[in-house]
């Protein structure tokens, strides 16, 4: 009775507190009832009061605005200096409130109210934003002097633009009663500029950029406990963790857990996409299921992918009619899989890969009807993962078109989009926002349904825009602000990816490891950019991960060093994951999550007493700083209260994070039934099993010979573990322990041991042993032998993109540099990794030849080799191609040039007017002008005739220049096929030979040239950049009065490019225009702005000029950051939209002079 007395005398205060705080105005709604953001998807805490919505009930304290989606009551302008507002504000007072903040006018907002009794349950904050700007502002809210939370606000104007659509997001905040006191309180608004602007640096006005527009701002009481601390919005932030291309395997699911904890995603519910492509089952689908399981042990939600690139040209498909084999596919998958996801992605980045726009219109129908009707009503539609690709698919360029994708969106539940680098976020066309906008214009808040974001990140050259004052740390400020930028309006986020290196590294951890034998233990976070060591992309990602992506109820918690910390960014969250209850595939957790972030510029120290829900001991992990896994995880054991006391402090930006739970002393029983058994020359397999009924291990330690470390640790799921990091001939022994959820040991198992074999040997090619066939290697599925007519055993190895070859066992008496030979054909650039037992040795670039079949090309390299016996692995390092055969020959490879014919019939040699002579042994042409055309790669070139007396002559063009006119009877001795020109001492490289008929009969009866390549190059489009420079514009974009570049000035970045090669750039078979020229504009290193509008078909010999007309934040402007030497640097072709003759000429420079 006491208790309910007492709840009877809080809400009558409450209700005088209300009526004392509320403005007099018929536009606010004083003492209903509302509700606020109690946690998503389903949250509940065992002592929440929740509405049906899901959401906790609330209580109006005060409004300053009308929900009307206008700022028209406010003063049009932004105040001067500090703006304040003391509460209550009668309506007739708003107009001289600012419509919002802005960060060089009134970055800051002084709110003062009364409390005559402090709300129970605390206060949630709230204020709907009308437009923003892209910059991605973030509002630092301080109650009563302490951080309540750093709001990400996301915008589409960048003020260049006008806008057809506005983001429009109400943002919450919840603040609790700890921060607040009876009587007089103070709310402060700050707009802060961010972890790495700069405000120091010469020409420093980033501040005009950070604004935004808001419809009203308002404080609400909460009338139950909070099911969830908001922080702005309730986002899931996670993940692709697998090991290389869509291998779900044994070492995908022993990195899961460890680091998916260390990047601060387990247990909160958060998103991981899965790719389980139909073309790529052999690689995931023997532990498909088991890391299914991991993930919801981990209560993180799967989204996962089905449909692979082998249905893309289905024929039924593509006319929209879904064929019954995979109907049939899709039930199968649903019967093995359908209990432990929730959510599927239709497709991903359609256009890009070609896709028909009726294929993926299809499959969204497929899965639409089937939950109807199968065991998993619950499934969620996501959208595909969109590009918004402007070409490609069927028809040209559908994904980038709205009315394409809205039937496709109509059947979905949850949107979808792909950004990079800043691009989500661009006010033009191909930005997720800006197209999404398209699809959803008239939806009041937000899109009016969720979106997920299936991919964003940034890589190593994305740099964010020197007008923000972040040019010192660019690339990590780029990841920074994409990231911020896509929690201010997307709903779950997932990085692309943990593992993922393209010839540039996107990834947070390095990916450059054999999956085989590394330990998650030794896992490395990578830096955003090599210049910048030390801000990598995982501790950007751990802090905002920690900040706004774990989830639960609220842990009551108090600030012990309020002083030190009053005014500073030093955010605490504590949240009790058992409050989000049980997903609908069973993903439930019950830890505790103490995360510390450091959002200042300096160390601070936070010291907190966190009240935990029992009195006695809690034990767990601890992720800190540090760039590898051990550096950064240790165990602990804490005695509570129920009071816990913890000091931690932080360094710039870093994050620090407890993951606990109450602690149950039970040391795991050790594994039984050890077994270790050789089943190579380089692999042992050990096999064990876990006690009946242990429940508690979490992780099974392997140790071997004795040693202190183990070689291997796996989850406890697995039984089973192949150590590849053995040789030949060699015994080896091994110990097991389990390891428990707070770190607990079982005692070591007895040893077993095995003996491996002696090492194989692949055998070389019948007569030549320098030569190895590719079938004659060492590979594994999804590689495979098929018969190929020419190639030289009759077979070659295909489908490389996906995994590795190995030469075993070849014999080198002393060891030293040998020259490898790849013989292979491909369609596009391959990359592939060499590594000598087990050691990368070099990464080789293997050039298109124009084919997946028919010529093979040859192309050597320098290995090493040690002394004795060597394994020689290619593995794939991006792009496929078919292998013929390898060769071994000791000796570096020198580029020995020799000379190679090439006969009057090959189709590289490109004709006009030309005709094949009557005997068949050569080309002739007797008209004025016919032309016959080489491209090679070399140093000398010969031109071969027949000499007789009737023959013309012609005059010889080298690289454009005249190089003379060759009289043929007059050349030499007359005879049949002789050389009648000849030129030497080119430089290497690429060069062309035109022969132009002068008068007469002109005869081609061959060419030789003298290089290192035996295969010429494909008659393509060959583009190169013949001149880099800028023009100085205003704000506006105008010309600006003066030529001489300076601090603080923008510049729009301009580059002439010039078709050297054989072939026009390429047609738009749908749009009758030429496919884009395009390319990106960097600054020492970082992309600042791209080209991407140029469709003419560019002729060989034709120049043309390239100028910026865009970025990652919509402007092509590159503001000038201070005094100083910059080295300007033009891609074309930057994503490779047609091929070329040569990937090697693409990027010219020129430097950029900028006077103290």
């Amino acid at each position: 009775m006491r208790k309910i007395l007492s709840c009877i005398r809080f809400a009558v205060i409450l209700m005088l507190a209300v009526s004392m705080l509320l403005p007099v105005s018929p536009n606010v709604r004083a003492a209903e009832t509302e509700s606020g953001l109690a946690g998503g998807d389903g949250a509940s805490g065992t002592t929440a009061v929740l509405l049906s919505n899901g959401e906790t009930p609330l209580t109006p304290l005060w409004q300053v605005g009308n929900q009307d989606n206008s700022s028209a009551e406010f003063a049009a302008e932004y105040a001067n200096g500090i703006d304040s507002v003391s509460i209550p504000a009668d309506s007739g007072t708003w107009s001289s409130i600012s419509k919002g903040l802005k960060g060089d006018a009134n970055g800051t907002l002084d709110i003062s109210f009364n409390l005559p009794e402090i709300p129970e349950y605390g206060v949630q904050f709230s204020f709907k934003v009308l437009d923003a700007s892209n910059a991605i502002p973030q509002l630092a809210v301080f109650t009563n002097g302490m951080m309540s939370g750093l709001i990400q606000i996301t915008g589409l104007n960048n003020g260049q633009v006008t806008l057809e659509n506005t983001w429009k997001q109400t943002y919450k905040l919840y603040i609790p009663k700890e921060q607040l006191r009876p009587g007089e309180n103070e709310l402060q608004l700050k707009l802060d500029r961010g972890l790495y602007a700069d405000v120091a640096a010469p020409g420093y006005d980033g501040d005009k950029y950070l604004w935004f527009v808001w419809d009203y701002f308002k404080l609400d009481a909460l009338t139950a406990p909070a099911a969830e601390p908001v922080h702005g919005r309730y986002v899931h932030l996670g993940t692709t963790l697998m090991n290389r291309s869509f291998k779900y395997d044994e070492n995908s699911l022993r990195h899961l857990a460890p680091l998916t904890k260390w990047m601060g995603v387990a247990y909160s519910g958060n998103w991981m996409r899965v790719a389980y492509w139909s073309d790529t089952v052999s690689e995931w689908k023997p532990q498909g299921r088991n890391y299914l399981l991991a993930l919801r042990e981990l209560n993180l939600q799967p989204m996962l992918g089905f449909l692979g690139g082998n249905w893309r040209t289905n024929p039924s498909l593509a006319q929209g009619v879904i064929p019954a084999e995979l109907r049939d596919y899709y039930r199968n998958f649903v019967a093995e899989y359908g209990d432990l996801y929730e959510y599927m992605e239709v497709n991903n980045e359609p256009g890009v890969f070609d896709w028909p726009q009726q294929t993926i219109l299809a499959t969204a129908r497929l899965l639409d009807e089937e939950r109807r009707t199968n065991d998993q009503p619950y499934l969620k539609i996501v959208a595909p993962g969109w590009a918004y690709w402007p070409y490609k698919g069927i028809p040209d360029g559908w994904e980038r078109d709205a009315e394409q994708r809205r039937p496709i969106e109509e059947i979905a539940d949850i949107t979808n989009g792909h950004s990079y680098g800043g691009t989500g976020v661009q006010p033009v066309p191909g930005g997720a926002l800006y197209e999404n906008l398209r699809v959803y214009p008239d939806a009041n808040e937000g899109f009016g349904k969720e979106m997920a974001m299936s991919e964003a990140g940034a890589n190593d050259n994305h740099a964010d825009n020197t007008k923000y004052g972040t040019y010192a740390y660019r690339f990590a400020a780029a990841f920074d602000r994409e990231l911020r930028g896509d929690i201010g309006y997307a709903d779950h986020i997932m990085q692309h990816a943990a593992f993922f290196y393209d010839n540039v590294d996107f990834g947070l951890f390095d990916s450059q490891v054999d999956w085989s034998t590394h330990r998650y233990e030794d896992t490395q976070a990578v830096s955003a950019n090599a210049n910048e060591p030390g801000e990598t992309r995982l501790k950007t990602f751990r802090r905002l991960a920690a900040a706004y992506a774990t989830h639960g109820s609220p842990l009551t918690y108090e600030i012990l060093n309020k002083v030190e910390l009053t005014g500073k960014k030093a955010y605490f969250r504590g949240v009790d994951t058992s409050a989000l209850g049980t997903s609908t595939v069973g993903a439930n957790a019950d830890k505790l999550l103490l995360s510390f972030v450091n959002f200042e510029q300096t160390p601070v120290t936070m010291r907190v007493s966190v009240t935990m829900p029992e009195q006695g001991q809690y034990a767990g992990e601890r992720f800190g700083p540090g760039e590898t896994y051990d550096e950064a995880h240790s165990w602990v054991n804490l005695s509570t209260g129920p009071a816990l006391e913890l000091e931690v402090t932080l360094g710039a930006g870093e994050t620090v994070q407890y993951i606990l739970d109450k602690y149950e002393g039970a040391p795991p029983k050790a594994p039984e039934n050890a077994a270790a058994n050789a089943v190579g020359y380089n692999e042992i397999a050990l096999t064990w099993d876990m006690p009946a009924g242990v429940t508690n291990a979490t992780e099974v330690r392997i140790y071997r010979n004795g040693q202190s470390e183990p070689v291997m640790t796996v989850p406890g799921m697995l039984n089973f573990f192949h150590d590849r990091a053995v040789t030949p001939n060699t015994e080896y022994s091994y110990r097991l322990e389990a390891v428990n959820e707070f770190g607990e040991t079982s005692p070591l198992t007895a040893p077993v041991s095995a003996v491996t074999p002696v090492l194989p040997v692949t055998p070389p090619a019948e007569g030549d042993p320098t030569k190895f066939e590719a079938e004659a290697t060492q590979f594994a599925a999804p590689l495979v032998a098929v018969n190929r007519a020419g190639a030289s055993g009759g077979k070659a190895v295909e489908q490389t993109h996906r995994g590795s070859l190995t030469i075993l066992g070849y014999s080198s008496a002393s060891g030293g540099d040998y020259t490898l030979t790849v013989a292979y054909a491909s369609q596009e650039e391959a990359k592939k990794n060499v590594l000598v037992n087990g050691t990368k040795a070099a990464t080789i670039t293997l050039p298109a030849t124009g084919g997946w079949m028919g010529t093979y090309a040859e192309k050597k390299f320098t290995i090493r080799l040690q002394a004795g016996y060597n394994n020689i692995e290619i593995a794939n390092a991006g792009g496929g191609s078919n292998i013929d055969y390898f060769r071994l020959e000791e000796g570096p490879y020198e580029g020995e040039a020799r000379w190679h014919p090439v006969e009057h019939d090959d189709e590289a040699i490109l004709y006009s007017g030309f005709a094949t002579a009557d005997n068949g042994v050569s080309h002739v042409s007797g008209t004025p002008g016919s032309t016959a055309s080489l491209y090679f790669n070399g140093t000398g070139i010969r031109w071969r005739s027949d000499i007789r007396a009737d023959m013309g002559s012609a005059e010889v063009y080298v690289d454009g220049e005249l190089r003379g006119t060759v009289n043929i009877a007059e050349a030499g001795l007359e005879g049949e096929d002789k050389e009648v020109f000849r030129l030497d001492g080119l430089e290497n490289g690429l060069h062309r030979i035109d022969i132009v008929v002068k008068e007469g009969k002109v005869m081609v009866h061959g060419f030789e040239y003298e290089g290192a390549e035996a295969s010429l190059p494909v008659p393509q489009a060959d583009m190169i950049v013949t001149e880099v420079g800028w023009n100085i514009v205003t704000d506006g974009g105008e010309p600006a009065d003066h030529e001489t570049p300076q601090v603080g000035d923008a510049l729009i970045f301009w580059a002439k490019v010039k078709n050297v090669g054989a072939r026009p750039t390429p047609l738009n078979a749908t749009t009758g225009a030429g496919t884009i020229t395009g390319g990106a504009f960097s600054v020492n290193g970082g992309t600042v702005s791209w080209s991407d509008t140029y469709a003419n078909v560019i002729a060989p010999g034709e120049e043309v000029l390239l100028t910026a007309g865009g970025s990652a934040q919509g402007t092509p402007q590159w503001i000038v950051p201070a005094a100083g030497e910059y080295q300007l640097s033009f891609l074309v072709n930057d994503i490779k939209r047609y091929p070329e003759m040569n990937r090697d000429n693409n990027t010219g420079t020129a430097t950029l002079l900028i006077g103290s």
